[in-house]
């Protein structure tokens, strides 16, 4: 685990880094992370991976909810990614538990015909007022505003600043989860008037043009995982 967030960190940056650890330490329980990659069998892998999509697993962390198919690949995918680091680096002398049989690296991994389709749910405007009241301080004006943009919380909308938010031309640039990309990619979004008028009250105090539109509490912009907190 530690090699792999090295790795990334040489690679891609810290964030990327950070994030392979909080993964493999949330869906990897100590048992399996403690067991020596050498000791590593496909049994204890695929019992692993088959358990992160069961209810009421044991092989999962305390609080851990069942993930889907194509979450739980992504996770065995940065699992492998870590090993395969170790067999690279001569520190093990076989990948057989978690190579497939045709030489695949990701041979743990759920098939496509597994893989499920993301869920889409569509919030009543009762359902909306209810959570909002539920939430409270700036968590309260994030949700508000994913709601009525659709934008990402906490990624794309963490990111906006004063100059992003246009109220004469009605519309909000949104850069992505991450500066310059993000699933959606960068585009303007247009705003009905409440929408606007929503904007120009986050627009109050905010002086320079590269200050958060919607910061946290403490004025500090959010992290990742900060909107998780509240719950």
């Amino acid at each position: 685990e530690n090699r792999k967030a090295e790795h990334d960190n040489e690679a891609k940056g810290e964030a990327s880094a950070k994030h392979a650890r909080q993964v493999l330490n949330k869906h990897v329980p100590d048992k399996l992370m403690d067991t020596r990659v050498a000791a590593l069998t496909k049994e204890m892998l695929r019992k692993w991976r088959n358990g992160m999509v069961a209810h009421e697993s044991k092989h999962k962390r305390p609080g851990n909810k069942k993930i889907s198919h194509s979450t739980a690949n992504r996770v065995i995918a940065d699992l492998v990614a870590a090993l395969n680091l170790a067999f690279n680096d001569d520190k093990v002398a076989s990948d057989k538990a978690w190579r497939s049989a045709k030489g695949k690296n990701h041979g743990l991994k759920f098939k496509k015909k597994k893989i499920d389709k993301p869920e889409r749910v569509f919030l009543t405007p009762e359902q909306e007022a209810a959570l909002l009241s539920a939430c409270t301080g700036q968590f309260k004006v994030l949700v508000e505003a994913a709601l009525i943009t659709g934008a990402r919380p906490p990624g794309e909308l963490a990111n906006l600043q004063k100059r992003d938010f246009d109220p004469d031309a009605c519309t909000l640039y949104v850069r992505g989860d991450v500066v310059g990309s993000g699933k959606t990619g960068d585009r303007h979004i247009y705003l009905s008037n409440s929408a606007v008028e929503f904007f120009k009250k986050q627009a109050i105090g905010k002086f320079k043009p590269t200050d958060w539109l919607i910061p946290k509490d403490n004025g500090q912009k959010w992290e990742k995982s900060n909107h998780q907190v509240p719950w």
